[in-house]
């Protein structure tokens, strides 16, 4: 059976298994782990995912919608070829490292205690998205809708304002004094 309804799935290991074309709704997965998984055509609807690894999995038209990732570590993962129409994700103190989000149409969405780390976002919609106490390194923002986002209590992020548009942002100081570096001038 491919669809699964208000299941919950605990010490799941679905390492290079197939998956595809399966529907997960109202379900839960507690310390699962998701390396080099195919989750084509997948969809995730009102799901919750607690302490779960991704690893490289394959995303190509996954849906993740209205699903809520809480102490999951993210590696290598490409959001980018998940479906647009199904993309909803939040994210509560989780590890996201080395992972690309290109295109992505994911307003609103809320990364709280995240640690987001070599991570691109290009292209992206993140207007209204709250970053609390969320800390980056070394990643990049590219042509990003950030209109309305909240970076006040984020750290380490570097966001090119003459690239990315920014009305209506928050930020707070130090931090926002990243801007700085690309006006290419001194301040003493």
């Amino acid at each position: 059976n491919s669809l699964h309804i208000r299941m919950t799935y605990k010490n799941i290991d679905f390492a290079e298994k197939n998956i595809k074309d399966h529907e997960f709704e109202n379900c839960t997965f507690e310390d699962c782990h998701f390396v080099k998984a195919n989750l084509t055509a997948v969809a995730f609807m009102d799901c919750k995912f607690k302490n779960c690894d991704f690893v490289i999995p394959i995303l190509v038209n996954t849906g993740i919608k209205s699903c809520d990732f809480y102490g999951c570590k993210f590696m290598g993962v490409d959001f980018s070829d998940c479906s647009n129409f199904f993309f909803s994700p939040s994210f509560q103190d989780c590890m996201i490292n080395s992972c690309g989000f290109e295109g992505n149409k994911m307003s609103k969405t809320e990364f709280y205690y995240c640690k987001i780390r070599e991570t691109t976002f290009i292209n992206c919609d993140l207007s209204e998205s709250r970053f609390d106490n969320s800390e980056f390194q070394r990643t990049n923002f590219q042509n990003c809708q950030l209109q309305k986002s909240d970076f006040t209590d984020a750290l380490g992020y570097t966001i090119n304002p003459f690239i990315n548009k920014l009305k209506g942002a928050r930020f707070s100081l130090p931090e926002a004094q990243s801007f700085l570096y690309f006006l290419d001038i001194e301040v003493e």
